[in-house]
């Protein structure tokens, strides 16, 4: 209902029609009008034609005095059809002769017969009198000479003569004509609206619908919805050829629109990807130092999530209290790559643990066209690694200046060994004093301790690159095992082995690995002096073979467990201390990792992690 009242043929119709109904009500009041006013107009031809009769008739018996033949006379014309009513009145507006005499004397209560009086004019209009309308029509009689020797010559008028007819029948014609019109009116408004109707319907409408239903089509998307052409060259036929020319310029848009967002979201992409995927952490902030981008290597860097930083931290955020001010100090200054602007600037920044991480910084302030400062975007490249590298080369360069010195030491200190020990052996054979014997003996074992220092040395100071073969490890720890079978048993320590069976064969250094596992065992059988239980697993994880060794010895403090891979550390009364430095070397040889846990009263657990190669 609501739809219907507010269409556009609603509002049309009713248009037309309030503009139809003010036309043809105009022209039916005035058709009305004219209608009364011929009426009118014959009533007054009328009375004035029975006025001038009556005048003519009672003047000559009014000069002569005979009133009783005027009287006859008025009584006689009372008697014609329509007409209700004949007075003669004096200047006061008394009834002096009436065609109803029961009148005569009585004073007249007609306005219109009292402004005659006083106008001496003639006067005529619709009066109701006994509850009937009447069309009174007073006529003064004038004092002429002739009225003189009866009246005198003081007054103008002698009195008024007044007639009335019936109106009544006039307004019954006037209502039937009325009616008459009325029905017409209402047939012709009706016809008008019903045609109107039709030709709005077929010339606006139709069309109109047509348009609204192809625009919602448009608008749902479907921009290949066909607009019948008009060929009508009115409004109408220039409203279809307006939205056939705005559908052809919408296609051409969208379709530009369409190539523009491609262009747009393959270069969004682009960037997105080049910042997500740079190998530096970068990160963007707004003009009030609020983090807008952080991408995945920034997340690494600093420890922190995309999510609690962007919108929730600030750049300052990031580092160390005080930096962030010299930093921004230092990003005006032109000393470090132009105002605004900062190249590989060496600074630190803080993680989210609190750790403080060294990084090359490199930041640059955004400016809009007009000068404002939009933002800054900031490059960082962790340094850490560098650091690590740095300080690994710097330790092959000093290994590798102590192999040089150590392979010339063991060198001078091996030929003499050899030779005190060959002396030593000759003299232990010969001797047949047992004090003498028991200190010969002494000597030979630190000669031999000695020389495995030389070696252990000379190892670790000489890396080795690994010589792959394809070997199975549960066949290298198989062999491990019958070699160290009497040390166990001698020991009491119980060996409990789960070795995985899928692990496949891998390229490696056979002699290296083994070096390494005999190592690892030795350690934890010393571990155990008074037994215990020796556990040794391999599993298959993923791409990676995972070789476990779990002993049950005293353990070892956590400040020793951070010292056990540096060179010449240990624990034990005797050794060199090279011996995990030198097994964590091999095994990054490998490209591998080896780790410990370790627990005070519980144990010790290594756990070596080796690629599978083939």
């Amino acid at each position: 209902m609501a739809s219907l009242l507010y269409s556009l043929r609603v509002k049309l119709l009713v248009s037309l029609g309030l503009v139809l109904v003010l036309i043809l009500a105009t022209f039916t009041y005035r058709d009305l009008k004219t209608y009364e006013n011929v009426f009118l107009e014959e009533s007054r031809k009328k009375a004035f034609d029975i006025t001038d009769s009556i005048m003519k008739s009672i003047e000559y018996p009014m000069l002569d005095g005979e009133m009783e033949y005027v009287q006859a006379i008025l009584e006689r014309i009372n008697a014609l059809k329509d007409l209700r009513l004949i007075h003669l009145c004096n200047l006061k507006g008394v009834i002096k002769y009436s065609g109803t005499p029961e009148r005569i004397g009585k004073p007249t209560t007609s306005k219109i017969t009292l402004q005659a009086l006083n106008s001496h004019k003639l006067t005529s209009g619709i009066e109701t009198r006994l509850n009937e309308k009447v069309y009174r029509y007073a006529v003064p009689i004038f004092n002429e000479k002739a009225c003189y020797k009866c009246h005198g010559s003081e007054e103008r008028i002698l009195g008024v003569l007044t007639l009335g007819f019936d109106w009544n029948g006039v307004e019954k014609k006037l209502e039937h004509h009325r009616n008459s019109l009325i029905i017409s009116f209402l047939i012709t408004l009706l016809l008008l609206f019903g045609l109107i109707g039709a030709l709005l319907h077929y010339m606006v409408v139709v069309p109109v619908r047509r348009l609204t239903s192809a625009a919602k089509t448009i608008a749902s998307g479907n921009l290949d919805k066909e607009i019948p052409p008009v060929r009508t060259k009115d409004e109408i036929g220039e409203l279809t050829t307006a939205f056939r020319e705005m559908q052809r310029s919408l296609i051409k848009l969208t379709s530009d629109l369409k190539s523009s967002r491609d262009r747009l979201k393959r270069m969004y992409d682009f960037q997105r990807n080049l910042i997500e995927n740079s190998i530096d952490g970068i990160v963007g902030t707004d003009a009030e130092g609020n983090i807008v981008v952080f991408n995945d290597r920034a997340e690494s860097i600093f420890g922190y999530s995309h999510e609690e930083v962007v919108g929730k931290m600030k750049f300052k955020d990031l580092f160390p209290p005080g930096l962030a001010k010299r930093i921004e100090r230092d990003l005006y200054d032109d000393a470090f790559g132009g105002k605004g602007k900062l190249k590989n600037y060496e600074t630190e920044v803080l993680k989210k643990t609190g750790e403080s991480v060294p990084v090359w910084l490199s930041a640059a302030l955004i400016f809009t066209e007009k000068g404002e400062r939009m933002g800054t975007v900031a490059v960082f490249r962790d340094l850490t690694e560098k650091r690590e590298l740095e300080e690994k080369i710097l330790q092959s360069e000093r290994l590798a200046t102590i192999g040089r010195g150590v392979s010339y030491i063991c060198h001078e200190i091996k030929n003499p060994l050899i030779i005190i020990g060959g002396f030593t052996q000759q003299l232990l054979k010969s001797s047949q004093d047992e004090k003498n014997r028991q200190k010969l003996q002494i000597i030979l074992e630190e000669i031999q301790r000695l020389n495995q220092f030389l070696i252990d040395i000379s190892d670790f100071t000489r890396f080795t690159k690994p010589q792959f073969t394809l070997a199975n490890i549960n066949k290298i720890l198989e062999e491990i095992f019958i070699l160290l079978g009497p040390t166990l048993n001698e020991k009491k320590i119980k060996l409990v082995k789960t070795l995985d069976k899928k692990i496949p064969q891998t390229l490696l250094d056979e002699r290296q690995i083994k070096q390494v596992l005999l190592n690892v065992l030795k350690n934890a059988i010393e571990a155990m002096p008074e037994g215990g239980t020796l556990t040794v697993t391999t599993a298959l994880r993923g791409d990676n073979i995972e070789i476990t060794v779990k002993d049950t010895g005293k353990g070892i403090s956590p400040e020793d467990l951070k010292k056990i891979f540096d060179p010449f550390f240990t624990t034990k009364s005797k050794g060199s201390g090279l011996g995990l430095a030198i097994s964590k070397k091999l095994i990054e040889g490998h490209r591998g990792t080896i780790v410990f846990e370790s627990e005070i009263g519980k144990g010790t657990t290594c756990v070596i992690i080796l690629p599978v190669e083939r």
